[in-house]
């Protein structure tokens, strides 16, 4: 048995991609955008300032390898606030973080939205 040898890859850093660029040409999508609403849309219903806290914890959460401590600290607030708030989000978004699929689509569409 031979093995094809794999064409070496090099390594790319997002960064130089520009992540924001990528994630603003993946939200022109009418379709992309739709997803994001009916994701989000229960933590939109509760008003732009309620929304925006919640979204912005669910990311310095999810940005933060799903550590409160570390969200805490990107918030300025105490570690069991980001407790409390994640506590409700996930009944509001009825969502598991423990998925990492959901998480992934929690993360780029919480990034998309404060996006715009």
């Amino acid at each position: 048995v031979t093995r094809q040898a794999r064409p070496q890859r090099d390594v790319v850093a997002v960064d130089a991609l520009g992540l924001n660029r990528m994630l603003v040409e993946w939200y022109a999508s009418d379709n992309t955008r739709a997803s994001v609403d009916d994701l989000l849309a229960p933590l939109v219903d509760l008003g732009p300032a309620a929304a925006e806290e919640a979204i912005r914890t669910l990311q310095a959460y999810l940005d933060h390898q799903n550590s409160p401590a570390r969200a805490a600290e990107v918030l300025s607030v105490h570690r069991q606030t980001v407790h409390y708030r994640l506590n409700k989000i996930t009944r509001q978004l009825g969502v598991d973080l423990n998925d990492p699929e959901q998480r992934l689509a929690l993360q780029l569409a919480c990034r998309a939205w404060l996006m715009r």
